[in-house]
């Protein structure tokens, strides 16, 4: 988590400072939101699964 976190908060400076590159902006926006898609998979997707795997032992 603290990885993502870090990541993303040092991206930022790219979405204000990067409109004029193309790339930056659209690799921070990309980055950033992928990132953040993770720890929402990691938060409420990833508990479902811990009663499958304490069943099988």
């Amino acid at each position: 988590m603290l990885t993502i976190l870090s990541t993303v908060l040092g991206l930022i400076p790219f979405l204000f400072d990067g409109r004029d590159s193309q790339f930056w902006f659209s690799f921070a926006i990309g980055v950033m939101s992928g990132m953040l898609f993770s720890v929402l998979a990691i938060v409420f997707v990833m508990p479902v699964f811990f009663p499958i795997g304490k069943g099988r032992r």
